[in-house]
């Protein structure tokens, strides 16, 4: 019987990144102390390290308290794919509402809201699907789920079809396999939930909190948020690659990125 296990990409070293343009390792000596990294990833000029799941909850909030002071109920709100751009990096790198709002002046706070609304929606409704099959993990429900499913997993669906391609009669194999990589996934997300917990903990040195940035998302495709066995929790964690598969844009059918509306 054939075993199928979800092969991670390797984790990043913790390492002085000055192999970039525009870059500033964050290792720096007491005479450095006042120099900033600026990060190609981190567009709004933030802190500098990957937003947790409390900026994320801060962010929406804030959005809510801005969106409501100037209600516009008859308006439309036509959702393009920069302005979930502009959300999903503004959240990967811990900037605020007010710092997008201030530095993207054609973006309204409803607009945030809604960018932000869509791509959980889709989340929620592409990892539901992944639950579903891990909870009767046959033919018949990946069948059904798989192509939804592989919008928020797309390494595990491969293998658990590869698989079920392999050995087509094994049910209980099946099973195992399905439980294995879910196992898989579920360890990563631990490990993940607990590098935020450590950047929301204080104190914490500004190396310290670099280090754990870089472990959680670098522009390299090293951290635990770019690994074939993470699958993300929230919009936030959602990396380039991730967000572009969650929304289908691989589909020769679809609209193309400037265009796409929400």
């Amino acid at each position: 019987m054939s075993t199928t296990t979800l092969t991670a990409l390797p984790q990043q070293r913790l390492r002085r990144r000055t192999d970039v343009p525009g870059s500033v390792g964050r290792e720096l000596g007491p005479a450095d102390s006042g120099t900033k990294r600026i990060e190609l990833w981190s567009p709004w000029g933030a802190r500098g390290l990957p937003g947790t799941a409390a900026d994320e909850a801060e962010f929406v909030a804030r959005a809510q308290e801005l969106a409501g002071r100037a209600p516009e109920p008859d308006r439309a709100i036509s959702i393009r794919r920069h302005h979930i751009t502009a959300l999903v990096t503004a959240l990967r790198c811990s900037a605020t509402a007010d710092e997008v709002l201030r530095l993207a002046p054609g973006i309204r706070a409803d607009m945030l809201l809604a960018a932000h609304h869509a791509i959980e929606s889709r989340r929620i409704e592409a990892t539901a699907a992944w639950e579903r099959i891990v909870g009767d993990p046959s033919r018949t429900s990946i069948h059904i789920d798989g192509a939804l499913a592989a919008r928020i997993a797309p390494v595990a669906m491969s293998h658990v079809h590869a698989y079920l391609s392999r050995n087509p009669g094994d049910a209980v194999g099946l099973a195992a396999a399905v439980g294995r990589i879910d196992g898989e996934l579920r360890t990563t997300r631990r490990l993940a939930d607990s590098l935020e917990a450590r950047l929301d903990s204080r104190p914490l040195t500004a190396a310290a909190a670099a280090q754990i940035g870089d472990r959680l998302y670098d522009a390299f495709g090293q951290g635990i948020w770019s690994m074939s066995t993470f699958m993300s929790g929230r919009v936030g964690t959602l990396v380039p690659a991730r967000l572009s598969t969650l929304l289908q844009e691989d589909q020769p059918a679809r609209a193309s990125a400037s265009d796409s509306v929400f």
